[in-house]
Parts: C-alpha cells; structure tokens; sequence
C-alpha cells in the first residue's frame, strides 16, 4: 500500500471546529499541509463556502461599524 493510497478513501466529515480553524487559517495564509490534505479529501466544499461567506460578512459589519464610529 502506498501513501497515495489513503488519499482516494475519503474521510469522516470535519467537524464545526475543524471547518472554523481551516477558514481562519486560509484567511490568514497560515494553513498546515496535514489540515489541506484533510480539506481536499472532502466531497464537498459547501461548509467551507459557508462559515467563510459568514466570517466575510462579521468582517464588513465590523468595519461599517468602526467606520461609523470614526465619522462621529
């Protein structure tokens, strides 16, 4: 058995937390080879698109917010 091998099983779902970590870790540019080999085993990248549209909203709020405040 090769080490390629274990790529073509696919792996259990990651959890919330796992999906929070490696959205935060794309945004920042600071991602570990082992945590993208597991985010590429996954089928789908829907969990991945959705906490990072959710961060990418929280991040706008709070610069309208901070821009509001300077404006005062």
């Amino acid at each position: 058995m090769s080490k390629n091998d274990n790529r073509t099983t696919p792996s259990a779902k990651p959890s919330f937390r796992q999906v929070v970590g490696s959205v935060l870790a794309a945004m920042f540019g600071v991602q570990k080879r082992s945590n993208l080999e597991r985010d590429n085993q996954q089928r789908s990248a829907t969990p991945y698109i959705i906490v990072a549209l959710g961060f990418g909203l929280i991040f706008i709020l709070i610069l309208m917010f901070v821009a509001n405040l300077a404006s005062r």
